[in-house]
């Protein structure tokens, strides 16, 4: 059946997908898509991803093939680093701009304490306080050296903080 078929493939691919760009073990990957649904649009591509209560959890960026999280995925993801099942990268911010970057504010250069895992442009990453605390998720837009090094400039481009409303 064409059907059944273009479904394995879908949730086939959205697994492999967030195993790679979030770092999350594949078999965790696979037991927390496993029940996933997917709204597609009117071209038949994906365009968000619901876990299996309906909650939306991840998009697939059609532009460049990434994927983008929603505040939803980015909690089950901090939950999956403290169980040692993730190795998203972790930017810990200054003080002063957490309050920014809790509602949604970009993270600039110059406010980073931290960087841990391996970051990449144009990949998700999770902000967090000193005490590891989630604030906010976004893509960022640089290296491990160039966020701590520069001083000037958008570091992670923020998707949503967590006092968004």
């Amino acid at each position: 059946n064409k059907g059944t078929i273009n479904e394995y493939l879908d949730k086939n691919s959205v697994i492999q997908k967030t195993s790679l760009f979030t770092k999350l073990k594949p078999e965790i990957t696979e037991k927390w898509l496993a029940n996933a649904s997917f709204i597609k649009g009117g071209t038949r591509r994906i365009r968000n991803i619901l876990d299996e209560n309906g909650v939306h959890i991840l998009s697939p960026r059609l532009d460049n093939g990434g994927i983008s999280l929603t505040i939803n995925g980015a909690k089950f993801l901090h939950d999956a680093v403290k169980k040692g099942d993730c190795e998203i990268p972790l930017i810990e911010i200054a003080e002063g701009a957490i309050p920014f970057v809790r509602k949604g504010r970009n993270v600039m250069h110059g406010f980073i304490v931290s960087v841990s895992g391996i970051l990449r442009p144009g990949m998700p990453c999770i902000i967090v306080d000193k005490n590891k605390n989630l604030l906010a998720h976004g893509i960022s837009s640089c290296t491990n050296l160039e966020a701590i090094e520069l001083k000037k400039g958008i570091a992670v481009k923020i998707k949503t903080g967590v006092d968004e409303k």
